[in-house]
């Protein structure tokens, strides 16, 4: 049987793939990658993501840009 980490970051790889895929992903889904993600590389990854919407909008919300400033600003330095 798998162990807990290696659920873990299974089900951030869900959470992000369906975010990923939808243009405007759900905040429920969001709130929860953001409270289970433990690595600084899926949290890089996840806000690639979120800034590839934000690039590609021609009128990005303002609630998904503090999302991001937010997300951005527990990366390492």
């Amino acid at each position: 049987m798998a162990d807990e980490q290696n659920l873990r970051e299974r089900f951030v790889q869900i959470l992000l793939d369906r975010i990923r895929a939808e243009p405007y992903p759900s905040v429920a889904q969001m709130d929860l990658l953001e409270s289970t993600v433990t690595s600084p590389d899926q949290l890089a990854e996840y806000l690639e993501a979120l800034m590839e919407k934000v690039e590609s909008s021609r009128f990005p919300s303002l609630t998904m840009m503090r999302r991001i400033q937010r997300i951005a600003s527990r990366l390492p330095a």
